[in-house]
């Protein structure tokens, strides 16, 4: 059983080792041929498919999702288009972001709105967990 904890500010803390992301090697990095990148760019320009995969990862996720989407200091955006990527292809944040760069604007736009959309969902169905003030420990 994970805990994760909470502040009065709403922001989800959890030990890295407790992260789905790290225990499936997320963080590890790996090969970023143009193959790979082309497998992560189709699927961030594909809106169904990205929206599904990061769907799955927020469903599959819950302690990284709680970490990562609690956070409004880091790029969201970035994690859950990342790890949409990793799910999808096993594609590192490196190959998925050197992707992003050949994405052309509308793309990248279409994108963003489909993760702030994820994000969105997330919020509102953890907002009753944010909102209450001290620490809360909440276990998967």
């Amino acid at each position: 059983m994970t805990k994760v904890l909470t502040n009065k500010d709403g922001r989800f803390f959890s030990h890295y080792e407790n992260w789905e992301c790290w225990k499936l090697g997320y963080w590890s990095g790996g090969d970023c041929g143009h193959a790979n990148q082309d497998a992560s760019a189709l699927l961030l320009s594909d809106g169904e498919a990205f929206h599904a995969a990061a769907a799955q990862v927020v469903a599959s996720w819950p302690v990284s999702a709680a970490v990562h989407l609690s956070d409004v200091s880091v790029n969201r955006r970035a994690w859950v288009g990342q790890t949409a990527c990793f799910v999808a292809t096993g594609n590192c944040q490196e190959c998925t972001k050197k992707a992003w760069a050949t994405l052309h604007k509308e793309q990248q736009s279409k994108a963003n709105k489909i993760a702030d959309k994820v994000i969105r969902q997330w919020v509102l169905e953890n907002e009753s967990c944010r909102k209450q003030s001290g620490q809360l420990v909440f276990q998967f």
